[in-house]
């Protein structure tokens, strides 16, 4: 089993139309073609024992008479006489032979002045009743009669559950791939007209048959084609599995063409079935997908091959392990860059972060640590979980006993953050004195004390709550802030 991989395809982003087109198929395989079985048998049982059989194989045992000397030619008209396999065989071959059904329905094998013309038309009618109940038969694609209803109602039809199965398979492997690469538009025109030119190629060499030719193969045909010409020599990823051994590999987009091909020769001459889509019908969907693939690689230009380029992230694994050896061996120097890459492909990794502020706290310039500790602060502001991470490492910048250089407005947020946390105001009033000392005039200073002097309030502490809006209404007398405060403070007296 071979699955391309792609990284467009996700829970959040899945592959709708894939998902609704298999979901389609197995619903008219187990629900509306589940009775197809006991269908089938009631009409042959009314074609072997109203007396339909022995007419109808009794002139065609006479149209094969003169084509070829048949000794010993069976009597159909003692019908039970002709045993199960002298039936079958010539119920199966006249099914088959497009020239005396032409004639038989046209009827010039039994003519309306034949004595058992009426007989025949009545029977026949009640037969084609019962066989209209078989979901195949009614909505397959017959050449004898095309009809564009039935070539795209024959997409979702199947002989059996094998054929089913194998059909969805292979539409899973390249439907997804396309639906990304062409968009959904372009990807349902390339099924289903590649389902169309598949019954059209499958009607010029079949042009007087019958058989009903039902299968989503010609429409996946058609996928495969447009496939091989939009990604042929681009190297895909792929997961493929022997059963005991799985792993993952790169080969030419173009070597699923003849892996589908043989499969699709298998189940043709191994597996086939009377209603089973012709070979030639696989041809007319290449042909036609691979013309639309055509088409789309001159709309797209390269932007198809882009869902199979390797997501930069994948080197993430391999860059930390490397990092976490030097690490682990106090080449810090040496993993400091590595760390860099990392976040280069990763900005939001917080456990490079954490890990770069353990070099930089101990043998990096002050320029290094300050940048370092402004990326972990907002990484850690913007997950409402990460508090008490948000503590420690506040703490231990502010241990180094170097002066602060972060940016006010990122001060302004960690005092935001702290004030919310009960356990974490002594954090708030560092932070908040910092700015009162170095940066008085900070335009969201007033606010950021106002705040902290409700919280002070919450906790109880109403001697501090006081002190700080004292101080508010002070420094910055003419803010509406410190009207806020006043008012506070009257209500705490």
């Amino acid at each position: 089993m071979f699955i391309p991989l792609t990284n467009k395809i996700s829970w959040r982003n899945p592959p709708v139309l894939t998902i609704l087109i298999i979901l389609i198929n197995a619903f008219v395989f187990f629900v509306l073609q589940g009775a197809d079985d006991a269908h089938k048998m009631r009409a042959i049982e009314y074609y072997r024992n109203s007396g339909l059989a022995g007419i109808e194989l009794s002139y065609f045992s006479e149209y094969l008479n003169r084509e070829e000397e048949i000794p010993g030619r069976p009597d159909f008209r003692k019908s039970g006489l002709i045993d199960e396999k002298t039936f079958w065989q010539y119920f199966n071959r006249m099914l088959r032979d497009d020239l005396f059904l032409q004639q038989l329905f046209s009827d010039r094998i039994i003519a309306p002045g034949n004595p058992e013309y009426q007989i025949w038309k009545d029977l026949r009618k009640e037969f084609d009743a019962l066989e209209a109940k078989v979901v195949s038969n009614r909505f397959g694609y017959k050449p004898a009669q095309p009809a564009v209803l039935t070539a795209l109602t024959a997409m979702f039809l199947h002989g059996g559950f094998g054929h089913l199965l194998g059909n969805m398979i292979f539409f899973w492997l390249v439907g997804c791939v396309l639906e990304y690469g062409c968009g959904r538009i372009f990807y349902l025109l390339i099924y289903f007209l590649g389902g169309l030119s598949a019954a059209a190629l499958y009607t010029l060499f079949n042009l007087n048959s019958w058989i009903p030719c039902i299968g989503a193969s010609g429409a996946i045909s058609g996928l495969m084609g447009a496939y091989a010409v939009l990604f042929g020599t681009t190297r895909i990823k792929v997961f493929y599995s022997l059963g005991f051994y799985f792993n993952y590999t790169a080969f030419p987009a173009i070597l699923l063409l003849p892996i589908w091909i043989g499969s699709e020769l298998i189940s043709q001459f191994f597996f086939g079935t009377v209603s089973s889509t012709a070979y030639m019908a696989h041809v007319g969907g290449l042909a036609g997908g691979g013309l639309l693939g055509w088409i789309s690689s001159k709309l797209l230009k390269s932007e198809a091959c882009r869902i199979f380029e390797s997501d930069p992230k994948e080197k993430i694994p391999q860059l930390l392990e490397q990092a976490l050896v030097n690490m682990k061996m106090l080449n810090l120097d040496e993993a400091r860059p590595l760390f860099q890459q990392i976040l280069v492909l990763d900005p939001g990794n917080r456990d490079v972060l954490f890990r770069l502020f353990d070099i930089d706290k101990l043998n990096s310039p002050d320029t290094l640590l300050h940048e370092t500790a402004s990326c972990l602060f907002l990484s850690l502001i913007a997950d409402a979980n990460t508090t008490r991470d948000l503590q420690h490492y506040f703490k231990e910048y502010m241990l180094l006993g170097k002066a602060l250089k972060l940016h006010p407005d990122l001060l302004y947020k960690i005092a935001l953050r702290f004030i919310d946390d009960q356990s974490c105001l002594k954090e708030a009033e560092q932070v908040l004195a910092f700015l009162l000392q170095h940066k008085p005039s900070y335009q969201n200073l007033p606010l950021g004390l106002l705040y902290f002097g409700k919280a002070l309030l919450r906790s109880g502490n109403s001697e501090k709550a006081q002190k700080c809006l004292s101080l508010l209404s002070r420094k910055f007398p003419h803010t509406n802030e410190a009207s806020a405060a006043l008012t506070l403070i009257k209500r705490i007296r």
